[in-house]
């Protein structure tokens, strides 16, 4: 009896040290021309709300491979600047590695009476050290404040006393236009609130701030730039943050 126990306690021992099994889907973005696409922004979205999972960029050969924890239903987004979003719907089970082969991206440029008009800027553009979403080419950014704006962002989470993390970590700098808020918690939110989402153009998540954000934040920066044709101010304490 005691000899089962030991086999059984080295067997869950062996089983804790194996990595655990994760699904992901994999595939290869080209265009018309059938050339790699580098820097694609691919996310996955929940397929019931589109709500968003996880994302990533292609590489130098158009290829992608994203981890997803969970099985179920999903919708997978393309979108580059220049090129037309695509959306492609996929499910997982338990394990799957998902290879979706090839995938084509058209280009969204077109001359009209000898005028060239180009896609809007991606939804999400991923770098090495940011995030950057641009409200002005999002749902996000169509109803609602930009307080509502920031609780739907990925990485963000917003407590119920108004503090605001990012990738989990408190004491996040907000800035806007540059300047930092310099307020947080019930009065962050209640700033953030008064500021309509459709007057944003675009808001960076810096989780690792460099060294010229010292003085301003170690825990993050949620840079906040009002869109160009923006003209409205907002006040904060004295000091007018307007988009000149």
């Amino acid at each position: 009896m005691m000899v089962n126990k030991v086999i059984l306690c080295i067997c869950a021992g062996f089983m804790a040290l194996l990595p655990l099994a994760a699904q992901s889907v994999s595939g290869t973005v080209t265009d018309e021309k059938n050339l790699p696409l580098e820097e694609i922004t691919v996310v996955a979205l929940q397929a019931s709300d589109s709500l968003y999972i996880t994302g990533g960029v292609t590489n130098g050969n158009g290829e992608f491979n994203i981890r997803i924890s969970h099985s179920g239903k999903y919708m997978l987004k393309l979108s580059g600047i220049g090129f037309q979003t695509k959306y492609i719907a996929f499910s997982l089970s338990a394990d799957q590695k998902k290879q979706l082969g090839g995938i084509l991206l058209k280009e969204d440029a077109y001359l009209l009476s000898g005028v060239t008009v180009t896609a809007k800027k991606p939804e999400m553009e991923l770098t090495s050290s940011s995030t950057v979403i641009n409200l002005a080419s999002s749902s996000l950014g169509s109803q609602g404040t930009l307080f509502d704006a920031l609780k739907r962002l990925p990485g963000v989470q917003v407590k119920d006393d108004g503090t605001i993390l990012l990738n989990g970590q408190s004491g996040a700098t907000v800035m806007l236009n540059g300047k930092p808020t310099y307020l947080s918690g019930s009065n962050l939110a209640t700033y953030l609130q008064a500021i309509p989402a459709s007057s944003i153009g675009k808001i960076e998540l810096i989780s690792m701030p460099s060294s010229r954000y010292e003085a301003s934040g170690k825990s993050g920066i949620i840079k906040v730039e009002m869109a160009k044709n923006n003209v409205q101010g907002f006040w904060l304490g004295s000091i007018q943050v307007t988009n000149n």
